[in-house]
């Protein structure tokens, strides 16, 4: 988590105080196997005061301004907001950059839905 914190979490904040971190760590038991959360390397965020169409514009400022392991912006028919996933390795980072639609990969890249 420290690591995630230094090298997403503060960089994120300082460029949106409205920063509202929704899920981090998550207990193994009740994750998938290839969650990122139960190894601390992983966190939700969404932005209070923002609206459904203002998470495209921070998932492109965000996606460029912070170092990352995987990116996605999350939508889906049952959150009146999407969200952002990010997580941080301290070994190796992929890049990753998804978009989802209710849990499953609706493309590579950062994609406005709705």
């Amino acid at each position: 988590l420290q690591c995630l914190a230094l090298n997403c979490l503060e960089p994120i904040y300082a460029l949106y105080p409205n920063l509202l971190i929704t899920s981090a760590y998550r207990d193994p038991a009740r994750s998938i196997n290839t969650s990122q959360h139960p190894k601390g390397q992983a966190a939700d965020l969404q932005f209070r005061g923002s609206h459904y169409d203002d998470y495209f514009d921070i998932a492109v400022k965000l996606a460029q301004a912070v170092c990352f392991d995987q990116f996605i912006l999350e939508y889906t028919s049952y959150s009146r907001n999407p969200w952002i996933h990010i997580s941080f390795s301290k070994d190796v980072n992929r890049g990753q950059v998804m978009t989802f639609y209710n849990n499953k990969k609706y493309a590579d890249g950062i994609h406005r839905l709705g």
